[in-house]
């Protein structure tokens, strides 16, 4: 049997895979029109094929998976084993800091720890610090009480809080491994607060900016999204992360670009919500020209 072009090695169930809204679902699609054949691994069972995508929707790709991949010649991140905060981040502090102006605390997990929560690395029940800051998120200058900050593991994105300085900061938040502490640093125009996403695919690149009248800012919260042009730390981003494909978040503050978090597992939704799928799937789609020559015709 000939070997399949692509093989996107996903480590999880197919239904779960398939039922969560992956921008390398639309990039698969528009690849098999151009008469590609690709292939979707939830485990690591080997098969054949002249790529192999990494798919592991995780802070940190475990290391059992390192043996599987050297079995591919050609392997896309295959350098991208940790995305965590603490490693990334260009704005980390701690409580010690001299830094005097706003914070805001995240998880170090990638996303808010979510897919760790849903591979039940982390409690699966609705915890008391989910419902406290639902409801505390849309207030203003109010710290949130009742949380036990020493032992939260996940926060929904959005919820992600922002003090006014260090010493508003919980106790427990710098007691916590599963939190980091940053200077926030917003992108604003306006009153509007601006984050980009660049979405690259080898050497295609192509960058949206997101705007919102929140401080953090979602797809489902942004007022508007706009197709901007990409910034020159990408590329130095790039290779020392070692990312063929995925997004990157940053913001152009003081016209400076800040690196805020890397995903080598892009969803589409925001895409989708903001009609640029089409767009961003156009153009990174032929970044697999890099890789692979393209397919000959059929007979």
């Amino acid at each position: 049997m000939d070997p399949a072009d692509i093989a996107i090695l996903t480590g999880q169930a197919k239904d779960r895979f398939e039922a969560t809204g992956y921008l390398i679902h639309a990039l698969s699609d528009r690849w098999k029109t151009m008469g590609l054949r690709v292939t979707v691994l939830g485990t690591p069972a080997f098969v054949p094929a002249r790529l192999l995508i990494p798919h592991i929707d995780a802070t940190v790709r475990p290391a059992d998976y390192e043996a599987f991949l050297n079995r591919y010649a050609l392997v896309l991140n295959r350098g991208v084993t940790d995305v965590s905060k603490s490693g990334l981040s260009e704005n980390l502090i701690s409580r010690d800091s001299a830094h005097s102006g706003p914070v805001i605390v995240k998880t170090n997990r990638n996303y808010g720890g979510l897919p760790e929560r849903r591979a039940g690395d982390a409690s699966g029940r609705r915890s008391l610090a989910r419902r406290l800051l639902s409801r505390w998120k849309a207030l203003s200058g109010a710290s949130p009480s009742g949380v036990a900050w020493d032992r939260v593991e996940w926060l929904e994105t959005s919820s992600y809080p922002v003090f006014r300085n260090l010493r508003e900061v919980p106790r427990g938040v710098f007691e916590n491994p599963h939190l980091v502490v940053e200077r926030f640093t917003p992108e604003m125009e306006g009153d509007l607060y601006c984050v980009r996403y660049a979405y690259v695919f080898g050497r295609r690149e192509i960058t949206l900016r997101l705007k919102s009248r929140r401080p953090v800012i979602r797809g489902a919260n942004a007022e508007a999204c706009e197709e901007v042009e990409g910034s020159p730390e990408l590329a130095p981003w790039r290779r020392r992360l070692g990312l063929d494909y995925g997004k990157i978040d940053f913001v152009v503050r003081g016209g400076q670009p800040v690196l805020l978090d890397v995903n080598p597992t892009p969803a589409a939704t925001t895409l989708a919500r903001h009609g640029f799928t089409g767009r961003v799937v156009d153009h990174l789609s032929g970044g697999l020209d890099e890789f692979l020559a393209p397919a000959p015709p059929s007979p």
